[in-house]
Order: structure tokens, then C-alpha cells, then sequence
């Protein structure tokens, strides 16, 4: 099984999923579900973390692997929702496969979008223990983890990893926006038309 079938399946149950739902929340909460088998976040949240990673803990970078994991199929599902029309299927299309090294694939995929242009998903793709998992969705040249690595780097400068994962836990859902901050919260990736340079 390569990393072009491990997402084919992905879309296949996606759809089926979303074509029996009578719930449309119930229904992406459960593709949601799905996606997270798909994203390898300890991969993922090595390289957005960076340097920082080294300097914490076992537990510690397991609970960030899964707040960050969150967090990211969040940004990638409602990036997906917006370009996407009702049938998920018939809109995107597998165009390609690339290795990347003897552990690394890319996956490039065009979705047909409501406006009727075309947007690039490439899917950054790693061959582990538990199959082909997804560490990056590239949107039209725009890199999701790329843009997350970058503010959690500006936040490490100017605040604190304790603060870091308030913010992350605000995001992946599972915390509380009490607090009114100057900075913004951890923000999911802006659209592919606005890319985020890294500071």
C-alpha cells in the first residue's frame, strides 16, 4: 500500500461518510475523526515546534503531538470545506505521486472548486510503523505547517511554551478563551491566496 492509496482510501470513506450523514456536523465530526489516523503529529509537530522540541519532555511532546494534531486537521478540514462543493468525490483529483527520499512521498491533488478555479492540495507524506501518514498540506504553495511553525516561533520569542500551549489547546478545541490577549491566538493558517512569510 503506498502513500497514493493510503489517501484515496481516505477520500473514499470521507465521502461515504458524508453521503450517509443526516447530520452535517455529525458527519465532519466523524471524517474528522477519520483524519486524524491520517496526520502523523508527532512528525508534524517536531517540525513545527523546531528547537523547542529537544527541550521537553516525553509526556510533554506527546500532549503537544495531539493538541497540535487537532489543531492541524482542523485548519486542513476547513480549508477543504471551503473550496469544496457538496460532493466531495468528483471534485478532487489525484495527480500525482513523488517519493521523496526512501521514507517520503508527496501526494499532489487539484480540487475543482465552487468559483470553478482549481486548487493545489499537495499532501507531504511519511511511511511509519502504522502505514503512510500525512505531516504537511501544501494549499496552492502555501505550507500549513510552514505557517504554524512560523507563529509558534514569534510566540516562543515574545512569551512563553506555557503560553504556546493555552493558545494550542484554544484552538484544538479543548481550552478556554477567557483571557483577552494584545497578541492574537495560535490562528489557523490564512487562505492559500494570502501566504504567510515566516518571520
Amino acid at each position: 500500500h503506498g502513500a497514493l492509496d493510503a489517501l484515496q482510501d481516505f477520500f473514499g470513506r470521507a465521502a461515504g461518510i458524508l453521503s450517509k450523514a443526516t447530520n452535517a456536523k455529525q458527519g465532519l465530526e466523524d471524517v474528522r475523526n477519520l483524519a486524524r489516523a491520517l496526520f502523523d503529529g508527532h512528525s508534524a509537530g517536531r517540525r513545527a515546534l523546531g528547537p523547542e522540541w529537544d527541550q521537553r519532555t516525553g509526556p510533554e511532546q506527546e500532549e503537544f503531538s495531539r493538541l497540535f494534531t487537532a489543531a492541524l486537521e482542523h485548519a486542513y478540514l476547513e480549508m477543504l470545506r471551503a473550496q469544496l462543493p457538496r460532493d466531495w468525490l468528483p471534485a478532487i483529483r489525484i495527480t500525482g505521486e513523488e517519493a521523496t527520499g526512501e521514507d517520503g512521498a508527496v501526494v499532489r491533488t487539484a480540487v475543482q472548486a465552487r468559483n470553478g478555479s482549481t486548487v493545489r492540495f499537495d499532501y507531504m507524506m511519511t511511511r511509519s510503523n502504522a502505514g503512510w501518514r500525512v505531516h504537511d498540506v501544501v494549499i496552492d504553495g502555501v505550507s500549513l505547517l510552514g505557517n504554524y511553525r512560523a507563529q509558534f516561533a514569534r510566540i516562543l520569542r515574545t512569551s512563553s511554551y506555557a503560553d504556546l500551549l493555552a493558545r494550542l489547546r484554544v484552538v484544538a478545541g479543548v481550552g478556554e478563551q477567557v483571557v483577552a490577549r494584545a497578541e492574537e491566538p495560535v490562528a489557523p493558517p490564512p487562505s492559500a491566496e494570502e501566504p504567510v512569510t515566516p518571520s
